[in-house]
């Protein structure tokens, strides 16, 4: 009889870490819609299978054209704020929060595939 031997799991460890910032503000933008902010926070959890644990995801507002906007950011520990990765840029804190819960892995691994 053979026995293989165990050979270790080599996948890399997937843990993007979303800001607390974030988390918070749209818990308290989806507070009012109880599935919503139930959906939201399995969709936060689905984020730690997204890029690496050095990864983080946070939210900025941003002026464009003389208009307020928020962005939704991708970057590593210590990179420039010139070196984030844009998952999107929307006119309403909303819009940021609804595109963060359809973000699939694919789409979130093609937009951040140069700082992974």
């Amino acid at each position: 009889m053979q026995v293989n031997s165990i050979q270790p799991n080599n996948q890399p460890n997937f843990q993007a870490n979303v800001s607390k910032n974030f988390i918070e503000a749209s818990k308290n933008y989806l507070k009012k819609n109880p599935l919503k902010l139930e959906a939201f926070e399995k969709k936060v959890d689905t984020y730690k299978y997204y890029g690496t644990d050095d990864m983080n995801i946070f939210h900025q507002r941003v002026m464009l054209n003389g208009k307020p906007h928020y962005a939704l950011y991708a970057a590593k520990d210590g990179m420039k704020p010139e070196e984030y990765v844009v998952l999107t840029v929307k006119d309403a804190f909303r819009k940021i929060v609804e595109k963060f819960m359809h973000i699939n892995k694919y789409e979130f691994n093609t937009k951040t595939i140069d700082i992974q």
